[in-house]
């Protein structure tokens, strides 16, 4: 797997939106899951109420870290595929903080560790939170206008980069990507 520095990826989410309180993001080779507690007095102002929920918040808290993820560029194995809601605030009291206020990681592990795991593993291998693989209906709608053009002028943009990062894809998807392109087009773009 690729190496993923969780303590950026918890600062990047839990400032990224006003509804997240605090995130605490757990990985390992099936991917990453979050424990999520929402921002209340936000949650109050802009969800209705039949949406505060579990399942209201969780959807609302997957689409915050989904658009999160693309504004800031994250790759596909920096989004968490499973996003768990938790009531109760982490703080010094209940040991899920330290004393100067970061995430007491063992702590957290311990309590919450377990059922991150099992949402994870509760995933098919294929699933994820935001999609890690790319159909020929995505590469239609999103690549279509790029396409076309460098498909007519036979060149490409100076400023295009065409690797995994630079679509926001890994490996596989990149891979799907150029397969439904070679299927679309009728050419070859095996290097």
């Amino acid at each position: 797997g690729e190496f993923v520095e969780i303590s950026r990826l918890e600062s990047v989410y839990g400032a990224g939106s006003p509804f997240i309180h605090q995130i605490y993001i757990q990985g390992d080779t099936g991917g990453l899951a979050a424990a999520v507690v929402p921002e209340t007095t936000t949650m109050t102002a802009h969800v209705s109420q039949s949406s505060r929920d579990d399942a209201g918040v969780q959807s609302l808290m997957v689409e915050e870290l989904s658009r999160i993820a693309r504004e800031r560029g994250l790759l596909p194995h920096e989004r968490p595929q499973a996003v768990m809601i938790v009531r109760e605030a982490f703080a010094i009291d209940n040991g899920l903080l330290t004393e100067s206020g970061k995430l007491a990681r063992h702590r957290l592990k311990a309590t919450y560790g377990d059922l991150l795991n099992q949402l994870i593993l509760q995933l098919p291998r294929s699933s994820s939170m935001v999609a890690t693989t790319t159909t020929e209906a995505a590469v239609h709608e999103l690549m279509q206008p790029f396409l076309n053009s460098a498909w007519q002028t036979r060149t490409l943009p100076p400023d295009i980069t065409l690797g995994p990062q630079g679509l926001g894809l890994d490996s596989m998807g990149l891979l799907e990507v150029l397969l439904a392109c070679e299927a679309h087009f009728g050419v070859s773009l095996a290097a």
